[in-house]
């Protein structure tokens, strides 16, 4: 028996989801409501159960695609010899039809090596040789272009939501910066007090930003008009203060939040 994996509809304005990573490889084993895949929506990132145990016996999209939901990405079998319905090979093969294209595109073998070497793309050049054959001069008039276009990079799920947070806050509250001296030799102390050994040398420790945070969700329950937005003519209070904090990493920004930090 066979079980359909789909893109589950995780809010009710989701259309589509991202698949950010399969934590199974295909022929693995796997346990009903063990976590299967991570799915990236418009909102936040979700990890999916699976919706049988078995074995995953088939992946139909990859890490990176984005899928309608309610479509089906993949399937558990009862074992790996098991048989497949016959739309799985329609799917799969829904690439194929470009590849072929782009395996009948005319072009003269020194145009194809230099494509290769400046990495061009051959099915985007247009061939002015005879039959529409890509001669080497299209393929150097095509890269002379290209270095003055804008080049337009898709954000993968988590980047486009934190690109899109960060530009809400800066779009729908008013900013304004103070700049004041503060004492912070008690602050010192405690840190030193607080500190053991073993996190004095350690890249894990409790940090001057550790104690800004403090500070600033003790501040905004001691002057909750500031912990609101507005939206749509009102200011929206909250009792929980939430605080992201930007972090650099090699991957590149994340702003991970800290909840209820007050508490």
């Amino acid at each position: 028996m066979t079980t359909k994996i789909i893109m589950p509809k995780l809010g009710e304005t989701m259309e589509e989801g991202q698949i950010g990573k399969w934590l199974k490889k295909e022929g693995e084993r796997v346990e009903k409501g063990q976590p299967l895949f991570e799915v990236v929506s418009d909102k936040a990132n979700f990890e999916v159960e699976s919706p049988a145990t078995g074995f995953l016996r088939k992946i139909l999209f990859e890490e990176g695609q984005t899928v309608p939901v309610t479509k089906i990405i993949g399937y558990i079998a009862d074992s790996m010899e098991e048989q497949l319905p016959e739309e799985t090979a329609a799917v799969s093969e829904t690439a194929s039809p470009y590849l072929e294209k782009k395996n009948r595109i005319k072009i003269s073998p020194l145009a194809r090596r230099l494509a290769e070497q400046k990495g061009i793309d051959i099915s985007k050049i247009k061939g002015t040789g005879p039959g529409g054959r890509i001669t080497k001069e299209d393929v150097e008039k095509f890269q002379s272009v290209a270095k003055t276009e804008s080049r337009e990079v898709p954000l993968s799920g988590i980047r486009k939501i934190i690109a899109e947070r960060l530009s809400q806050s800066k779009r729908q509250a008013p900013h304004y910066y103070l700049q004041a001296e503060i004492d912070m030799s008690d602050t010192v102390r405690m840190r030193e007090d607080l500190l053991t050994e073993e996190e004095k040398t350690s890249s894990a420790h409790l940090s001057y930003t550790d104690a800004i945070i403090r500070a600033t969700a003790l501040s905004l329950e001691q002057v909750p008009v500031l912990n609101s937005t507005y939206e749509n003519g009102k200011l929206r209070s909250f009792k929980e203060v939430n605080i992201g904090v930007a972090v650099a990493l090699q991957e590149g920004l994340v702003v991970p939040v800290i909840k209820d930090v007050a508490n």
